[in-house]
């Protein structure tokens, strides 16, 4: 299962890459950054309920895009670049970081 979700993950960044519509001008490269910013010491947060940080983990986000990926509509496809979009740190709109952050984990744990 590990295997095709990089194979499908590789094919989503290979497709980015060569549409001018795609929110990410170095899909593979901002992919590693994002996933460096999630085990980074600061992390990537978004706030619960009570105000406290909640930390995305590389485990949850690979399950949302696992997830996302296997949408048979195919729009699952569009939303997932949307959220790498989003969540790259080349983002310079915190808000929108923030809120994928928050798309992500209401995926996850919901």
């Amino acid at each position: 299962a590990a295997g095709g979700m990089q194979q499908a993950v590789a094919k989503l960044l290979y497709n980015c890459a060569r549409n001018s519509t795609c929110g990410m001008k170095e899909p593979e490269t901002e992919f590693s950054e994002i996933l460096d910013s999630i085990r980074s010491d600061k992390g990537l947060t978004a706030p619960t309920a009570g105000g406290k940080p909640f930390r995305l983990t590389v485990g949850l986000l690979v399950g949302v895009l696992a997830t996302l990926l296997g949408d048979r509509s195919g729009s699952g496809w569009v939303s997932a670049i949307e959220v790498l979009s989003d969540l790259s740190p080349r983002q310079i709109d915190e808000t929108k970081r923030t809120a994928a952050v928050v798309t992500v984990l209401n995926s996850a744990c919901h």
